[in-house]
């Protein structure tokens, strides 16, 4: 199925990266190249685009509405001298919603096609996680040997979830 306006299929950002390449080196390879501060950056500067239009167009729209009730209490020969810039100033307003509808969609789609691509992180932050509480039990298990008894080994990985308890179980084997 083709994405709407070039967005990529996930498909082919899956297929361009190596199969050496591990899913933590993609990830963070990814982010990096992302830039997040460039694009906070830049959806700063689009979203007070965004609050400035709309501001305008209430401004334009209350204008609008205001030359409308004057046209409405003319006289008919004046309606006619009137009638021109009403029209005039409905067609400025459709063409700058129309613009400004664009403007928002193409911010959407820009920052909706560069997370389109994104990895998942969090099966990589998950697995850290777990190599981190893995890594604290080997630690004092091997290196800081003030743990006395196995009760207190048993205590430490405990508090350390299921993991911590895994971990130590795979020691006791």
């Amino acid at each position: 199925m083709d994405s709407p306006r070039g967005v990529p299929e996930r498909h082919k950002a899956n297929s361009t990266s190596s199969s050496s390449t591990t899913p933590l080196v993609a990830v963070a390879t990814f982010w990096k190249d992302f830039d997040l501060e460039k694009e906070r950056s830049t959806l700063d500067e689009q979203g007070l685009r965004i609050a400035e239009n709309q501001e305008n167009s209430q401004k334009n729209r209350r204008k609008l509405a205001e030359s409308t009730r004057d046209f409405k209490k003319a006289s008919n020969e004046d309606k006619l001298s009137l009638f021109n810039s009403l029209l005039k100033g409905y067609q400025e307003e459709v063409d700058n919603l129309t613009k400004r509808a664009k403007y928002g969609e193409n911010a959407f789609l820009n920052i909706y096609q560069k997370l389109y691509e994104a990895p998942d992180p969090y099966p990589v932050i998950a697995s850290i996680a777990v190599l981190l509480e893995n890594l604290m039990i080997f630690i004092l298990y091997n290196e800081d040997m003030q743990l006395s008894t196995p009760h207190e080994l048993w205590n430490m990985a405990s508090n350390c979830g299921v993991h911590g308890l895994e971990m130590l179980k795979s020691f006791a084997d």
